[in-house]
Parts: structure tokens; C-alpha cells; sequence
């Protein structure tokens, strides 16, 4: 998480989900097979001082290391074009103010 000027605004400790899909770019549509992973935050999070409201200009990271092996990105069309796709989603929060 990095630190921003809304911060104040927000609900802490980080408790949204978040989607990452590598997006497979084969012309067919129905063909396409993405890749999703989701990273759900525990439900109390006060103790993982990742999701916690940042006091420097970035907690340490959190999240997948191996997201997706080489060997299966090089198979079906993952990379098109020297260029490769990922959709980042996170779940909305309600605000405090």
C-alpha cells in the first residue's frame, strides 16, 4: 500500500479484496482462457502491518511471488505483440468521512 493524500478518508486496516487477471489474447473470445488470482485479506487484519494505514511512503508488499509460471505465459497467447495484460480490480470501500 502506498501513502496518499485521501488516507484520511479511508477504513484501516486494508480489508478489500483484490483481482488480478493476466488476460489471455486469443482473437476468439470464446477460446480465451484468463488467468485470476484474488487476494482477499484476512478478516482482522491488525496485526499485519501490510494492510495497515501507511506511515512511511509505502508499507511492504503483500501478495503473489509466483503469479504465473514463464512456461504458462508462453503458452496460448498470454503475450501478443511484446505486450501482455494485466487487469487489476479492487473491491470498493465506504469511506469514514
Amino acid at each position: 500500500l502506498l501513502k496518499g493524500e485521501y488516507d484520511s478518508l479511508l477504513r484501516w486496516p486494508f480489508q478489500q479484496e483484490v483481482k488480478f487477471t493476466l488476460i489471455d489474447q486469443q482473437n476468439d473470445l470464446d477460446e480465451r482462457r484468463n488467468i485470476v488470482k484474488v487476494l482477499a485479506p484476512a478478516g482482522n487484519n491488525e496485526g499485519v502491518v501490510n494492510f495497515q494505514r501507511p506511515i512511511k511512503s509505502c508499507n511492504t508488499g503483500r501478495g503473489y511471488a509466483k503469479f504465473v509460471p514463464h512456461d504458462v505465459i508462453r503458452t496460448r497467447r498470454y503475450i501478443r505483440d511484446d505486450m501482455m495484460y494485466l487487469k487489476i480490480e479492487v473491491e470498493p470501500t465506504a469511506t469514514v468521512g
